[in-house]
């Protein structure tokens, strides 16, 4: 039988990686005595698409308005860089542990802010390669259908591109995991530098009691209190910002969070695809008919998915200039 290696074992990086320790390619995965992972013998189109469909659309719908969440984000970690400036020419106590602390949180700051918008671009990378590659494989279905002779050519034909598909899916699989999770390693940093600023303000016990959501905002509207060169219209501004920025980190966690677990699963199901179908061919195989129909399925769900997502995350940011 046939194998082709994919270079994944328990050491590999991707095993390191949260809550992919446990995932079953990273304990044992269906091999052959040489210790590659065994080609499929036989196809079935309609378990595949199955797997894949719910999962990208979903990756691609999380997505829409990405780039004004990250604008949104983009300007608190100005604000955040506002207040920082501030505290370090204030009186506070702790100034230089402030400042400090601050520092660290805009550097986390910018990171998810940009992951939120890498996410996007490669969530809609991954299912217009998967429109490629299903198309691909459906002309050369259906050409060699047409053509051939003997069903053999045919189902040679099919079990070749059925392979291309699934390794495509695993690489674009094993290629956004990491991005997901570096959003979500970026988001709660956040969290750990709040923390550590909330703790530094109660310290120097200069502002009443506050949850450690509204210390940005209530630090800079008590800075800017003792600064009247501060514009008005700044000082409204960046408190907005900065009020509404754990909403906006909740967005994102979100679409982070529900994304990688989505990818684990789709994981998981290639994995078992690929296995199922490395086992006999079953004594009645899906019709050729069958398996170009759910190609054609998939290629109108995405096609239909990626100008949703196009149209409704160019109504969103029209709506975001008229702010």
């Amino acid at each position: 039988m046939q194998a082709i290696s994919i270079g994944l074992t328990s050491s590999s990086p991707i095993c390191a990686i949260p809550f992919l320790s446990d995932i079953s390619l990273c304990r044992r995965t269906s091999m052959t005595g040489s210790g590659h992972i065994m080609d499929p013998v036989w196809v079935d189109y309609p378990t595949l698409i199955h797997v894949q469909d719910t999962v990208l659309e979903g990756l691609l719908d999380d997505s829409t308005g990405a780039l004004v969440l990250s604008l949104t984000l983009k300007r608190a970690e100005m604000a955040i860089q506002d207040v920082a400036i501030l505290v370090r020419s204030s009186d506070l106590i702790n100034r230089e542990q402030i400042a400090q602390c601050l520092k660290l949180l805009v550097q986390s700051a910018k990171r998810s802010s940009h992951g939120v918008l890498k996410i996007s671009f490669e969530a809609e990378a991954a299912i217009k390669g998967a429109i490629a590659m299903h198309e691909y494989a459906f002309d050369s279905i259906r050409h060699s259908h047409a053509i051939a002779y003997r069903r053999s050519t045919v189902d040679g034909v099919v079990l070749k591109q059925f392979t291309y598909t699934l390794d495509y899916l695993f690489r674009q699989v094993n290629r956004l995991i990491p991005t997901y999770q570096s959003q979500i390693s970026a988001l709660m940093e956040i969290e750990t530098h709040l923390d550590t600023l909330h703790g530094l303000i109660n310290q120097d016990g200069i502002l009443y009691p506050i949850a450690k959501e509204d210390v940005l905002a209530e630090l800079w509207s008590m800075l800017t209190c003792e600064r009247p060169t501060v514009s008005s219209e700044k000082i409204q501004k960046n408190f907005a910002l900065l009020d509404e920025y754990g909403s906006n980190r909740h967005s994102a966690l979100v679409t982070a969070g529900s994304g990688l677990a989505a990818l684990q699963g789709l994981m998981h199901g290639i994995q078992d695809v690929r296995k199922h179908m490395s086992h006999p061919l079953p004594a009645s195989p899906i019709p050729v008919e069958v398996q170009l129909g759910s190609i054609q399925d998939a290629l109108r769900r995405f096609t239909t998915a990626v100008v949703k997502f196009q149209r409704d995350n160019d109504r969103v940011s029209s709506a975001a200039k008229d702010m």
